[in-house]
């Protein structure tokens, strides 16, 4: 029986992996498209394409069409989860490398944690706090020596955007925490991403009115590479995965993005591994293990009932 049932998971987990892999590949060649692209063109952009395709999903799971009665909410949410997030990432983005910008952003649940204490009084056990500690120090150690040894401000600037993105994308998951309880999470995604992309179009628009697109065949691969695959095969995949499997199991396995974000970088755009990098790495990783992983599976138990259980994204 057990043989069974573990033959019976393993596309979920075939599909895990390709999800990790395809954000994580998604890292990289955004920091190649914004050789081409200015960041928020080519957030607007990849949004669009991504929004189309998720409308798509939803005729084809038959999922509510639109997010009734809760509009404003799901504004909201749009500005937090996608408008913020990636203004505030692919702008600093232009000024620090993958690894930098994975390992920080990955660093939301922390964020998360912070909030859902202060504004959800959400209990805070020790080894959490520990990991809040163990996660900060390695942004600590991140931020300072390249303060220290490079003493360039503009990588100290763009470390700082990607960290208020994280914090952003934290607050947008309290938010849906307090205020999507019912409601379907791919009709929710659907919506924010579209709403969020008409802010990140907004500002494009004022800043960026000016600045072109170089267009080629490797531009245009980047583009419907992360509209596509990076936003809506993997934002669909992942809720599926997580209806599927144990969260903490899922959960946890975001924590490879960033890892493999960097050897993607040092394989495909040859950018050498510094051991601030691999040590800002070990603290952060582990630090958000302790954060996220749960002694128990309530979380899991509390959310399975509908189709798409949790709410996640990535570059």
């Amino acid at each position: 029986m057990k043989k069974f049932k573990l033959k019976s998971k393993i596309p979920i987990y075939l599909l895990l992996i390709s999800v990790i892999l395809s954000w994580s590949y998604g890292w990289v060649i955004t920091k190649v498209g914004l050789n081409y692209i200015p960041p928020f063109k080519f957030a607007t952009l990849r949004f669009s394409i991504g929004s189309l395709c998720m409308l798509l999903i939803l005729f084809i799971f038959k999922a509510p069409i639109f997010p009734k009665g809760i509009w404003f909410k799901t504004i909201i949410l749009g500005i937090l989860q996608t408008t913020s997030v990636f203004l505030l990432t692919l702008y600093g983005m232009r000024f620090i490398n993958v690894g930098q910008a994975s390992i920080i952003i990955y660093s939301m649940p922390i964020w998360s944690a912070l909030i859902g204490y202060l504004v959800l009084k959400e209990k805070i056990k020790i080894k959490q706090v520990i990991g809040l500690g163990i996660a900060l120090i390695g942004l600590m150690i991140m931020l300072g020596f390249d303060l220290i040894l490079s003493k360039d401000l503009s990588v100290i600037f763009g470390e700082v955007l990607l960290t208020l993105g994280a914090i952003s994308w934290g607050a947008s998951n309290i938010y849906l925490k307090k205020n999507f309880h019912s409601a379907n999470k791919l009709t929710i995604s659907t919506w924010q991403m579209i709403f969020g992309t008409i802010g990140i179009m907004i500002a494009a628009l004022i800043m960026e009115a000016q600045k072109p697109i170089t267009w080629n065949t490797q531009v245009l691969f980047i583009i419907l590479f992360t509209g596509i695959i990076a936003s809506a095969y993997c934002f669909t995949g992942w809720y599926f995965i997580l209806s599927k499997i144990n969260t903490i199991i899922a959960s946890t396995s975001l924590l490879f993005i960033p890892i493999i974000s960097i050897l993607l970088e040092w394989v495909i755009l040859d950018k050498s591994l510094t051991y601030t990098t691999l040590v800002s790495v070990l603290f952060i990783t582990l630090g958000v293990y302790l954060v996220s992983v749960k002694s128990s599976i309530k979380k899991k138990q509390k959310y399975s009932g509908s189709y798409y259980s949790e709410n996640s994204k990535s570059s």
